[in-house]
């Protein structure tokens, strides 16, 4: 059988290694993932190292390709992109189309083949607005996004369509937005993060990504933050690195938050702790000058 890599050890891959030890086409030999620990194992395969060290790998191991292992689109491109950068002719594997290679210009998204440039396409609507002002360095703006002045937006950060960066904010490199996202002023999104779609960031709110600062001194990996689908972080508030928001959470204003946060809850204070359940959030909005209610 050829060898192969999985490419993404998060938490869609479990997914995408049962598919690849069921049909047994293909021999896996590990996992390609800049986040994760080189030489500790998942599910009993080794973390092989980043895409920097595909080169070595395929000439050792006598790799024919990998499969791309996350649900998300932006992700899913993001990781194709850093790969097809140092390698220009790497093979990617569908994984349910196991005898379908996909060439210079296509990634997979679950299961099925389709252009890099039908991400760009099948966003639809109008065209990113880009403030004269903002420095936007990467091309990976989706349709309808509005960029603010003195906005900051490196070459590889990836951002969805009809979100809003406000003005004086910075996206770092190894950033992925998904749609719909508000950032407001003063929010900078360090390498790591990933923010899910609907997600609501207030104004002046902080991440951190290396838990030992130094000057001059850059940690071997840094840490990651996911902000998952419809959460809001309030104004002024700390996030440290590591940690997950979960699903339609909420953070209040100058909380700092040190720990995951689950699903659906509702978090204040320094430390964040557990408030309550949010049972359900109607939109605040004015209807003839007078405010909705809302609920929790």
């Amino acid at each position: 059988m050829k060898n192969i890599v999985i490419i993404g050890a998060s938490e869609h891959h479990s997914v995408v290694l049962d598919d690849v030890e069921d049909k047994g086409v293909y021999d896996l030999i590990g996992y390609v993932d800049p986040f994760q620990k080189k030489g500790r194992k998942h599910n009993g395969y080794p973390i092989l190292g980043s895409e920097h060290d595909l080169p070595f790998l395929i000439d050792k191991h006598n790799i024919y390709g990998g499969i791309v292992a996350t649900k998300d689109a932006n992700t899913k491109k993001f990781l194709v992109d850093r790969v097809l950068k140092i390698i220009p002719d790497f093979n990617f594997i569908a994984s349910d189309l196991p005898s379908v290679e996909l060439g210079r210009n296509h990634s997979v998204s679950n299961g099925r083949m389709f252009a890099q440039e039908d991400l760009e396409i099948q966003k639809g609507g109008e065209e990113a607005f880009i403030h004269p002002l903002a420095d936007v360095q990467s091309e990976c703006i989706g349709n309808e996004t509005k960029v603010w002045q003195f906005s900051v937006i490196l070459k590889n950060a990836r951002v969805g369509s009809n979100c809003n960066i406000n003005s004086h904010t910075f996206i770092e490199n190894n950033v992925v937005v998904g749609n719909n996202v508000t950032v407001k002023c003063g929010v900078y999104l360090w390498d790591g993060m990933r923010i899910e779609d609907d997600v609501f960031i207030g104004p002046n709110v902080t991440f951190t990504n290396d838990k030992y600062p130094r000057s001059k001194n850059y940690p071997v990996e840094y840490q990651r933050i996911i902000i998952k689908k419809g959460a809001s972080i309030g104004a002024n508030s700390t996030i440290l690195g590591g940690v997950c928001i979960g699903k339609n959470a909420m953070i209040g204003a100058g909380s700092v938050v040190s720990k995951n946060v689950p699903e659906g809850e509702l978090w204040v204070g320094n430390p964040a702790r557990f408030v309550r359940e949010i049972e359900s959030v109607e939109e605040l909005s004015i209807v003839e000058g007078k405010f909705n209610k809302v609920e929790f």
